[in-house]
């Protein structure tokens, strides 16, 4: 889980402007990916890992602060709003309805979509494709192919350690190959000065503009873990659940908790914590999926990761010693595993298949969860009010769950620029 998110902090003090302080935002992030992660295995017991999102740190950047022209102390300051948002949205939504909302293959078929996302991501960093997709030969590209080798002959050998082996191969090759240990910067081994980027929060906001990107980022945001707890804890527990809604709804909750609950209260609290500290709103992380894949059940390997992540504060410059190609074949790996599912779904039910294959195909060329979901919730409702005595099955918890993805699909994120 650890090595599969660790991406993360390479790629957030690149997407954040150029004004903040760089040292400040990777330790921002290794806090509140760490104490998140920590509280999400504590209080929900599921393998989860939460982590910085990438789609918001570069909506952060590209739309708030250069296309709409706002400070980064002003975005900060609508990420905390958002926050809070996430977080009272939490007490107000009704869990059972809410998933009783989603007809169990539509559920499970999530998995397929964000599964195939998964495989496009590991497989870019395996062939070390460029931003067009197009492949060069490469000594990086040779030893991302080799380390598949390695993970694909260690799993048919039922080697359980075979997934950090092979990253501490690719990554000593990695070093060989690119004398990357030049990359060792000195100048940041060293604490840094929060003050920089912490508590710079500006809410002297010119109009009321700020509102709309304030709901629009939190349903997003919500939107996104909801669909990364369906995915993990379906693809970790599918053997008690199956197509059962009521198996899902006692796996999530029981009489004296709800864990559907705190998961949303940990990723509302923590996105407020983490504008405090000048980084960008966190989510659960779908990478979670692997560690499922291999074995992870209950929130022991959330609070794992949770401590690594804050030991990445102190040997910042190791960590990004180790190369995508390392990760990268984990990452498809977890795509295949994910497929294995198929053999559960329900082919002959046209009616929810279609939005399954509809968002299945959305979601990686969207590169975003949230609108692949959305267009096909959207699908299989419009099927569901026109398809022959489906009509009735229309409960409100769908049309309210209808108004929402289409929210995310036609709002534009420009309005009232």
């Amino acid at each position: 889980m650890f090595f599969t998110t660790i991406y993360i902090l390479r790629e957030q003090p690149n997407a954040l402007p150029k004004s903040m302080d760089r040292l400040s935002i990777i330790w921002a992030t290794c806090l509140v990916s760490g104490f998140g992660s920590i509280a999400l295995g504590i209080f929900s017991g599921f393998p989860l890992v939460l982590s910085m999102a990438i789609g918001e740190n570069e909506y952060f950047t590209q739309i708030l602060c250069h296309y709409l022209g706002y400070s980064w102390e002003t975005a900060l300051s609508i990420h905390f709003f958002e926050g809070i948002v996430c977080f009272i949205a939490a007490f107000l939504i009704p869990k059972s309805n809410f998933i009783s909302a989603l007809p169990s293959s539509f559920r499970i078929g999530l998995s397929y979509g964000i599964g195939l996302f998964l495989g496009k991501l590991g497989l870019v960093d395996v062939l070390h494709l460029d931003s067009s997709y197009v492949f060069k030969p490469s000594y990086e590209a040779l030893l991302g192919i080799l380390t598949l080798v390695l993970v694909v002959f260690g799993v048919s050998r039922k080697y359980r350690w075979i997934f950090v082996i092979s990253v501490l191969v690719c990554t000593i090759f990695s070093i060989i190959i690119r004398a990357s240990i030049d990359d060792l910067n000195m100048e940041i081994w060293k604490f840094p000065n929060l003050s920089k980027s912490a508590f710079k929060l500006n809410f002297h906001w010119r109009n009321a503009s700020p509102l709309y990107f304030i709901i629009f980022l939190a349903l997003e945001n919500l939107f996104n873990v909801v669909c990364t707890i369906l995915t993990v804890i379906q693809f970790a527990f599918l053997d008690k659940i199956r197509f059962d809604v009521n198996g899902f709804e006692k796996l999530i909750s029981s009489s004296n908790t709800n864990k559907f609950r705190n998961i949303l209260l940990v990723n509302g609290f923590f996105v407020i914590v983490g504008s405090l500290l000048g980084t960008t709103p966190n989510v659960v992380y779908i990478e979670s999926s692997v560690a499922a894949a291999v074995g992870a059940r209950t929130g022991l390997a959330s609070v794992i990761t949770g401590l690594l992540f804050l030991l990445s504060a102190l040997f910042y410059p190791i960590i990004l010693l180790i190369p995508p190609e390392a990760t990268g074949s984990l990452l498809l790996y977890t795509n295949i595993l994910i497929f294995t599912m198929l053999k559960f779904m329900e082919f002959d039910n046209i009616i929810e298949i279609i939005p399954v294959i509809v968002s299945t195909i959305l979601i990686p060329i969207f590169a975003n969860i949230t609108k692949g979901v959305s267009f096909g919730y959207l699908v299989l409702l419009i099927s569901f009010i026109f398809g022959k005595k489906k009509w009735r099955q229309v409960s409100f918890s769908m049309i309210v769950l209808g108004i929402i993805s289409a929210s995310q699909v036609f709002i534009p994120e420009y309005w009232f620029s």
